[in-house]
């Protein structure tokens, strides 16, 4: 059994952060999913599923004015793919 204790101690503001600090340190970071498995392609670190972790719900709301502009259009296709789960 491992002895884990339940303290936070570290906040960053940006997932960016998270690499360095998982790969230099014996903490844990917990992050969604998504981000867990594309960063463990680009780093050596182990993943574990939190089990009964909560969903969330992603929402992208825009502007009516720019519904046509082909570059949001873009932009919204690209951000709808990131946060479509498979």
């Amino acid at each position: 059994m491992r002895k884990l204790q339940d303290r936070i101690l570290v906040r960053p503001r940006h997932f960016g952060a998270i690499a360095e600090l998982a790969q230099n340190t014996d903490l844990l970071c917990i992050v969604p999913e998504m981000y867990a498995r594309e960063l463990s392609q680009r780093v050596q670190l182990q993943m574990w599923t939190i089990e009964d972790a909560p969903v969330y719900e992603v929402n992208l709301v825009w502007h009516s004015s720019t519904e046509q502009d082909s570059d949001q259009q873009w932009m919204r296709g690209v951000i709808e793919r990131l946060f479509t789960r498979n």
